[in-house]
Formats: C-alpha cells, sequence, structure tokens
C-alpha cells in the first residue's frame, strides 16, 4: 500500500506524544531545527501492529535527519527505535567525533574551531536522553571507546 493509502486507513491509531520532553525539540537527539512529525510504527507498516495490544501508536517531532535514518525500519517500539538512532548517528559522524588533527602540520584555528563545532554538535546530539550506553550496539561503544582512549593520550 501507498504512504497516502495507509494515512487514511492508520492516521486515527496514532496520538501525539513527547516520551522526553514537552518541548518543540527531536526526541532523538534534541535539535530544534527541521523539524517533522515522525510515526512509531512507521505509517507504512501499521498494518502489522494493528492487533497487537503491546504497541503504542505515537506521532513524535523528530529531525528530518532523525527520521529519515530510521524512515521504514521494522522496530515498533520508541525506545527501540530512539538506540537504533544513537548508532546510526554514531556510524554516520564517526569521522566528526574521531577528527583529530595531529598529525597535520598546517591546521590553524579556524579548522580546530570547525573541527570541535562538529564533535560538540555530534556528541550533544548523541548523548541526548542517554543515561548509559549499555543499549548501543558493539561498533557504536567501539567507536566511542576510540574516543575516550584517544583523548586520554592527548
Amino acid at each position: 500500500m501507498s504512504r497516502k493509502t495507509n494515512l487514511a486507513i492508520y492516521n486515527h491509531l496514532y496520538h501525539k506524544k513527547s516520551p522526553l520532553l514537552e518541548d518543540n525539540v527531536c526526541q532523538y537527539c534534541g535539535t530544534k531545527r527541521d523539524l517533522t512529525i515522525e510515526h512509531i510504527p512507521p505509517i507504512s507498516t501499521a498494518h502489522l501492529f494493528v492487533r497487537n495490544n503491546k504497541i503504542r501508536f505515537w506521532k513524535i517531532i523528530a529531525c528530518r535527519e532523525c527520521n529519515l535514518l530510521i524512515s521504514d525500519q521494522l522496530i515498533p517500539t520508541f525506545a527501540d527505535r530512539f538506540f537504533q538512532i544513537k548508532d546510526l548517528l554514531i556510524k554516520k559522524y564517526e569521522k566528526h567525533i574521531l577528527r583529530e588533527f595531529r598529525t597535520v602540520n598546517t591546521i590553524t584555528s579556524d579548522d580546530i574551531r570547525h573541527a570541535d563545532n562538529d564533535f560538540f554538535r555530534t556528541i550533544d546530539r548523541i548523548g541526548f536522553g542517554l543515561y548509559s550506553f549499555d543499549n548501543l550496539n558493539e561498533t557504536s561503544i567501539q567507536i566511542l571507546s576510540k574516543v575516550i582512549d584517544s583523548y586520554g593520550r592527548v
């Protein structure tokens, strides 16, 4: 079925929810830019969960990037989607997290400032709403461990 058809059939099941904040911020990463509506479970898979009483149908605020990263993945709960987004953001922005200029001979203060801004913006988005890293996948934990290890040697 098309998205438009699914919206016509299943949209009444979805209720607006702000699992982390009552504010107009992405519920996955905390950004206030380029906000959209995210359907949980995805509207394209709603028919698979209609008869499951344990699944809650939510509409949440999500930034366009997070919404596109998770899109139609068959993950029906906010908690599971939340940690999947964190893993996808870590993978996507691994270079921002691990960027180091120690081996470059011609760095400028602008290069450092740009790298710092990328790093802190990325870490803020990944850290938003996390209380522990236990639910991240092994690859994400390894990437974040590299940052901690390399930072300790500076």
